[in-house]
């Protein structure tokens, strides 16, 4: 009978310490928080990852396409230019800094045309800038294919011009304009008593322009025609 009860409590000694040894089991794990979710690792460097963020900088829909690709080389979106700017240029060796607005052309560029003067499409292919007090000062614009022959060019620069006077290619010192100088194709030079007349090959991201710039020898010219090279410093191709 003693036997019996012993082998009893033998058997509820066992029981109560495996009922214990549980207990601590689920505490502890409550206590370190095992089995539930635990937070994401802070981004290194204290950079601020956002879902979808990658090496590329590329967001969720979206591509790794940087703001300049779906555009040709060397174009300009004439959305990002300022509608306004200053042209500044020297006139009788003075600074000058002349008010300019953004101006686009069906021929697929854009520049700043300078206070005081208008801009028209002049026929398929051609534009014109003039002075509007002065309109027999004028430019004739033309955009043209970038592999357009220039000894082609040349020559027909040099058989237009010959009806004014003797054709003079300028070079070097003898184009004032820096930027013009150093970008220009060709500038062709002639005048008479009365008229002088440029022609003026100048490659632009991909593009030959053509500018055909008259300049009667009067008064106004001096204070006229210098105006007319910031304007086509500033032009971009836009197509």
């Amino acid at each position: 009978m003693k036997k019996d009860k012993g082998w009893k409590f033998g058997l509820l000694l066992t029981v109560m310490v495996l009922m214990l040894s549980a207990c601590m089991g689920n505490n502890a794990n409550n206590e370190t928080g095992e089995g539930e979710r635990q937070p994401p690792a802070a981004p290194e460097n204290g950079a601020d990852a956002s879902p979808g963020d990658t090496e590329t900088g590329t967001t969720d829909g979206g591509t790794d396409q940087t703001p300049d690709e779906g555009k040709e080389a060397g174009e300009t979106d004439a959305a990002d230019l300022p509608e306004t700017k200053n042209l500044e240029f020297e006139l009788e060796g003075m600074p000058e800094s002349v008010p300019a607005k953004l101006t686009r052309s069906d021929q697929g560029y854009a520049f700043y045309l300078m206070e005081g003067f208008e801009f028209t499409p002049e026929e398929p292919g051609k534009d014109l800038i003039f002075h509007k007090q002065f309109p027999e000062f004028y430019s004739r614009v033309e955009m043209l294919p970038a592999d357009m022959d220039l000894n082609e060019l040349k020559a027909n620069a040099e058989e237009t011009l010959k009806l004014i006077g003797e054709v003079v290619s300028q070079e070097g010192a003898n184009i004032f304009d820096e930027n013009i100088r150093k970008n220009a194709k060709f500038f062709y030079h002639a005048s008479n008593a009365e008229l002088s007349k440029n022609i003026i090959v100048i490659e632009n991201n991909g593009a030959l322009f053509r500018y055909t710039l008259n300049f009667p020898n009067s008064e106004a010219a001096e204070g006229v025609s210098p105006r007319f090279y910031p304007m086509i410093n500033s032009f971009v191709v836009t197509r």
